[in-house]
């Protein structure tokens, strides 16, 4: 064994009995075994709770809540479809009348002709106690209503209104009146050489229908 030559560390005294490695912390008992099982546990019972929380509980929660929003949305867009059903609905029916007019179809004698809420306003505005009395041209061009309109008013009668015959085939020249009436409806028929008249109380005032001949 080779011998160093006597050096400063061999001048310290030796470590007494039991002091040994004082600086370290100390160490567990013989025999104590540390382990991390009881944490492991815990940290699993945690996780399992929370994912029977999210899976249960939480959607339960946001199906009650609900989305307002997304409710008003849904009830808008209803809304909307039941608007363009109803137009959809109208659009058909004002297209099956239109098809009706141009196939030359006209309603039946016992649909018409009925007096237009515009007869009656007239007939309400009527002055002095003048009977409305209204010209319809049947077949042939404006000019013939209007004769007839300028004759009538000549005469110092009470015209109110001036259209077209859109009701079924009729025998013109006539004048039709309400009962009551027949002795003015006469004398208008006169004044105009017409020799047709007829009572009829689907009309609320004396209706003279005009045809070719009074075009000049």
């Amino acid at each position: 064994m080779t011998k160093h030559p006597h050096d400063e560390f061999d001048d310290v005294d030796p470590y007494p009995p039991g002091r040994a490695g004082v600086h370290r912390a100390p160490t567990e008992a013989p025999g104590a075994k540390r382990t991390g099982l009881p944490w492991i546990v815990m940290l699993a019972v945690l996780a399992l709770a929370v994912g029977v929380v999210s899976y249960f509980v939480l959607p339960q929660l946001g199906d009650e809540g609900g989305d307002p929003a997304a409710d008003e949305d849904t009830a808008e867009t209803e809304d909307e479809q039941e608007d363009a059903d109803a137009e959809g609905d109208d659009e058909a029916e004002d297209g099956d009348a239109a098809a009706e007019d141009e196939d030359g179809e006209s309603p039946s004698p016992e649909e018409s002709p009925s007096p237009t809420d515009e007869d009656e306003d007239d007939e309400d505005t009527a002055s002095d106690g003048e009977s409305p009395v209204q010209v319809l041209n049947y077949q042939t061009s404006a000019e013939a209503a209007q004769n007839a309109q300028s004759q009538l008013e000549g005469a110092g009668y009470n015209v109110t209104n001036v259209t077209e015959w859109t009701y079924a085939a009729t025998d013109a020249p006539v004048v039709f009146h309400p009962s009551g009436q027949g002795e003015l409806a006469e004398e208008i028929a006169s004044n105009l050489g017409i020799g047709s008249v007829v009572e009829d109380d689907r009309w609320s005032s004396i209706a003279v229908v005009v045809d070719e001949g009074f075009v000049d």
